[in-house]
């Protein structure tokens, strides 16, 4: 049989990793302390809390400033370099999440972004997933393939028909993405007293 050559024509790629750092109940405190004092600000998310946004130029404590300066920076050059793109990540911002029960964030991207991340703080089961689509128009002139796949009951999990990937957080866990990458986070579901998911989210910009 005649061999055959797949290229991988246009990618998009999520990278992730666990950072076993003592820091995650220090953040929780800062952000309950935030949460009590500041009022939320409104963009994606659908009940819940949203700190303002914060810049490079004004981190709020020094956690995060050695957090991104001696993990998440360099990650996200590293990224940066392996796409060949000619840019020296310097500038960036961030903001903190915290989903409580039946809370969510609708679907959104981060525009204007090289590269965009999210860094898991304190994550209740069953809290929801964080879950990256196709652009709308992509998978509209897909819908021939997954309709016969739902039809026939079929489970086909490939990234090359998929129009969903999602992850599932953990304490400790780092997602680093494109920042026009669309995603959605799903409604929080966990039966824990304790049931408030906290996260930071970030951008890279120029």
């Amino acid at each position: 049989m005649t061999s055959i050559t797949e290229h991988q024509l246009f990618v998009s790629s999520c990278y992730s990793t666990y950072l076993d750092l003592p820091i995650n109940e220090q953040l929780t405190g800062i952000v309950t302390s935030l949460k009590e004092s500041v009022e939320s600000n409104q963009f994606s998310n659908q009940g819940g809390w949203q700190s303002n946004p914060y810049q490079s130029s004004e981190v709020d404590n020094i956690v995060i400033m050695d957090l991104f300066a001696k993990v998440i920076t360099p990650m996200a050059q590293k990224i940066i370099d392996s796409w060949n793109y000619p840019v020296e990540l310097s500038r960036y911002s961030y903001w903190y999440n915290a989903n409580q029960k039946y809370n969510y964030n609708k679907n959104h991207s981060h525009p204007n972004s090289y590269i965009s991340g999210v860094y898991y703080i304190k994550v209740p089961s069953n809290s929801g997933n964080i879950v990256f689509s196709r652009a709308e128009s992509e998978t509209e002139r897909m819908y021939f393939q997954t309709k016969e796949i739902m039809d026939k009951s079929l489970s086909v999990d490939d990234t090359r028909v998929n129009t969903e990937h999602w992850f599932t957080p953990k304490e400790g866990m780092l997602l680093l993405f494109p920042g026009h990458l669309k995603h959605t986070v799903e409604q929080n579901l966990s039966e824990e007293i304790d049931s408030t998911r906290i996260s930071m989210s970030f951008n890279f910009n120029n």
